[in-house]
């Protein structure tokens, strides 16, 4: 008879305007549901544009028994019954139309980058015919890799040499490509050497001409000053002062 009593009185809805307030429905109904079997909790929820009364439930069973004594709403206010869940779990009252119209829109998945390869080195693009890229770091311009050949003057002697000049990002200078299967002459040079032997030169007429270890040493200070510029973390393994570069060899040790 209790039931049959709760059901009519929760099914009287006052019109929207004239509704109290769902704290004061929940004041006045919420003992009877507690009092149904299965009910833990009855409390207010969802959002300040759509509050709802929430009633917390033991069991799927006890969830449709419930649902079908009180009905759907009370007071003008709806229901939303949910089962327990374990501790240290959290349940939360659906979004209503209102709330997730004012949801941002959805933030764009980020683009899964493109494997790199050696056309991200300005040198090869120009070795391959390729479109120059203009880069920019900073919203400023920066320099592309290129070949260029340096010249020096010193107390041994001048001296010149071509070399790789890669940008600090290139993913060849930072060894983060490996030389192509098929790769020709040029390309190994680029990957395993990067600079030429050094040639003697008076680049100054009145330059004098020291003795050889001088000249050799100016060289293999010049080589080591731009041996970062060839590849990030190369060190000399073999530098020979009686070929001047012919036979030097470096290497990329792995920590």
């Amino acid at each position: 008879m209790s039931t049959l009593i709760l059901a009519a009185f929760l099914a009287v809805s006052p019109p929207q305007d004239a509704r109290p307030s769902v704290q004061e429905v929940l004041k006045e109904q919420g003992p009877a549901i507690r009092a149904l079997d299965g009910v833990i909790d009855v409390a207010v929820g969802g959002t300040a544009e759509d509050p709802r009364i929430m009633v917390r439930v033991s069991s799927e069973e006890a969830k449709a028994a419930v649902s079908q004594k009180i009905g759907g709403h009370a007071g003008g206010y709806k229901f939303y019954l949910y089962v327990a869940k374990p501790a240290g779990q959290t349940v939360v009252a659906p979004a209503s139309s209102t709330e997730t119209a004012k949801l941002p829109p959805p933030k764009k998945t980020e683009v899964e980058k493109e494997p790199e390869t050696i056309e991200d080195c300005d040198i090869f693009r120009d070795h391959l015919k390729l479109k120059p890229i203009i880069r920019h770091k900073d919203k400023l311009t920066i320099d592309g890799c290129k070949l260029m050949r340096r010249s020096r003057v010193g107390g041994g002697g001048g001296h010149a040499f071509w070399y790789t000049r890669h940008r600090f990002d290139c993913p060849l200078r930072t060894n983060r490509l490996s030389i192509p299967a098929k790769a020709d002459e040029f390309t190994t040079w680029v990957f395993t050497r990067g600079f030429q032997p050094a040639s003697e030169g008076s680049f100054l007429v009145f330059e004098l001409k020291g003795s050889d270890k001088l000249w050799f040493d100016g060289v293999k200070d010049d080589l080591t000053a731009l041996l970062p510029y060839i590849r990030e973390g190369a060190r000399w393994v073999k530098a020979d002062k009686e070929d001047a570069g012919v036979g030097w060899k470096w290497e990329v040790r792995k920590e």
